[in-house]
């Protein structure tokens, strides 16, 4: 696995890539139009808010995951935006 970056108009993001979801971190709600890498999964540094968009984001230490398959990744990044996905519900899903 190597580092993803995505350049936007405006802002470059790296994502490093992990093996397991580290602790205080959680799924980054930003769905996968926002982040176009298949069976990859977003992963940023959690706040007190369940839901990234409430949160002030780290983006210079935001990490990836990647999965099985992207059935997995997208049911992942979907309980991020409804529910919010920290790294305990994470391994919950993977597991299921």
């Amino acid at each position: 696995m190597e580092t993803i970056i995505d350049r936007k108009w405006y802002r470059t993001d790296r994502f490093e890539p992990v093996t397991e979801v580290p602790f205080g971190y959680c799924v980054w709600p930003i769905g996968r139009e926002n982040f176009k890498h298949e069976r990859c999964v977003p992963l940023c540094k959690s706040g007190h808010n369940v839901y990234a968009w409430q949160q002030n984001i780290d983006i210079t230490s935001l990490k990836y995951i990647e999965v099985e398959s992207e059935e997995l990744a997208l049911r992942l990044l979907e309980e991020a935006i409804r529910h919010g996905c920290d790294r305990n519900r994470f391994y919950e899903i993977v597991k299921a």
